[in-house]
């Protein structure tokens, strides 16, 4: 899903890469055969241009305007990564090995900035793959131990040599962006001490050093989607709010810069879709109201926003802490009844339908659960079959021994003079794709839980009572 999503943004600023620049490429060693200019975007990575070299080794990507800056990386023949570069503002410049002994004799001409990123790769490669080997050994000595911190230290101080030698460089600028915050030491902190929500703060505060949200530069690096995903997993409460409150802020700055404003709302957009804490769809209901639904987001394919719009109809309706959508059902004798009808501290209501291979599995440990701790405690079970044969319904309740539940159908015939009217049926209001689904509500069938499993929901259903 989320792939899906980014391709979108893709596919759109593919419109807006008009190949624009010189950049000669001499490579002896690929003679007569084709290599790539390829770029990052987020954790995606897609080909920008393509050129045969000749007899000697030698190419053009070029065009008419310029490309989007960021970092950028050559493929070979077969379709492997040789090296990055930076596309920088200056965008006339080349590439040249003539040695056995590529891509570690690679000379860029025209490009300071290459060729200054080109010297600093060779180090922290060097270093990084120095210390890869070092981390695999087992047991490590404290000779390996004190390597690893030689290596650790040359890394960083290869890292400041070249922020501290050249502070404008685009390459000391991504270092720096890639950078986690130093926190200051006790000493330094309020009262001399160490104060964790002081630090928690300061660390929130400056995750994002230098990172300018109005300028899509950093959606081409191989390190922008990563802090993000980090940043909203680690550092932000996993709570609606919280996250709602950052990912307004960051949209707001990014609405200056069209490419940097459709990447974040189309990444948060396929995060929060399939949330992966229960309530984190509110954090999609907030999103599609406040930017899709008004009219922000017309780059979506209609496909894609018809799959967005059902989505987020389907949600609204069942929001943690609202009342739950009516349930008008008809129960096993033929009787009607009402989800609002019952007078219970807590209901636990399970979509399911016997032809269901998950759902056969799961009904015996709700009855052990109901039996042993909710049966007593006055909670009701309240079984909805979604299925449409009631004989083979009737039939699996009787023979799995679950009647003592509150089983209940809704009348086919009904849901379906409701949906002829386009009016949302159950499915919908309750957000039904995949049986068996839990929803456990109060005593007033407002929403406590949903899409939990039977575990997760019991430890709710302790909580509450």
């Amino acid at each position: 899903m989320k792939h899906f999503f980014l391709l979108i943004v893709c596919c759109w600023i593919s419109t807006c890469f008009a190949q624009s620049h010189d950049i000669t490429v001499e490579l002896s060693k690929f003679a007569n055969q084709k290599v790539y200019l390829g770029f990052y975007y987020g954790s995606s990575k897609g080909l920008q241009d393509s050129v045969v070299l000749d007899a000697n080794g030698k190419g053009h990507f070029k065009g008419n305007n310029p490309l989007s800056k960021g970092i950028y990386f050559l493929v070979s023949p077969q379709k492997e990564i040789m090296f990055e570069l930076l596309i920088p503002e200056s965008q006339n410049f080349s590439i040249r090995s003539n040695s056995s002994t590529f891509p570690y004799d690679l000379k860029f001409t025209g490009s300071d900035e290459n060729q200054l990123f080109y010297q600093y790769s060779l180090q922290s490669n060097f270093y990084g793959q120095s210390l890869n080997r070092l981390y695999k050994i087992p047991d490590p000595s404290p000779l390996v131990k004190d390597s690893i911190q030689t290596y650790q230290q040359k890394l960083n101080d290869a890292r400041k040599m070249v922020v501290n030698s050249n502070p404008n460089s685009m390459i000391a600028h991504f270092l720096k962006a890639m950078e986690e915050p130093a926190i200051p030491p006790a000493s330094q902190q309020p009262g001399g001490k160490f104060d964790t929500a002081y630090v928690r703060k300061y660390f929130k505060d400056n995750y994002w050093g230098p990172i300018d949200f109005t300028d899509a530069m950093y959606l081409r690096t191989p390190f922008f989607e990563s802090k993000l995903n980090t940043y909203f997993t680690h550092i932000i409460a996993p709570v609606a709010d919280s996250i709602i409150k950052e990912v307004d802020y960051m949209l707001a700055f990014a609405s200056v810069d069209a490419e940097m404003y459709r990447y974040l709302l189309m990444h948060f957009v396929s995060k929060y879709i399939q949330p992966q804490y229960m309530g984190q769809d509110a954090v999609f209901i907030h999103l599609f109201e406040k930017h899709i639904a008004p009219g922000n987001a017309d780059f979506i394919p209609k496909e894609t926003r018809e799959f967005i719009d059902k989505r987020a109809y389907s949600m609204m309706a069942n929001q943690i802490g609202n009342p739950a959508p009516a349930l008008d059902l008809i129960d096993i004798n033929g009787k009607n009844i009402s989800l609002y009808k019952i007078n219970a501290p807590l209901t636990v209501i399970c979509f399911w339908d016997p032809t269901c291979s998950h759902c056969k599995e799961l009904m015996p440990k709700i009855d052990s659960v109901y039996q042993k701790e909710w049966k007593q405690k006055g909670i009701v079970l309240l079984a909805v079959n979604i299925g449409q044969d009631i004989p083979l319904w009737k039939d699996y309740i009787k023979t799995n021994k679950i009647d003592t539940w509150t089983h209940a159908y809704r009348d086919h015939a009904a849901e379906e003079a409701l949906l002829a009217q386009q009016k949302p049926g159950y499915k919908q209001l309750y957000d039904i794709f995949q049986t068996p689904l839990l929803y456990l509500v109060d005593d007033q069938k407002r929403i406590v839980a949903k899409r939990l499993n039977l575990e997760q929901l019991n430890e709710m259903v302790k909580l509450k009572l």
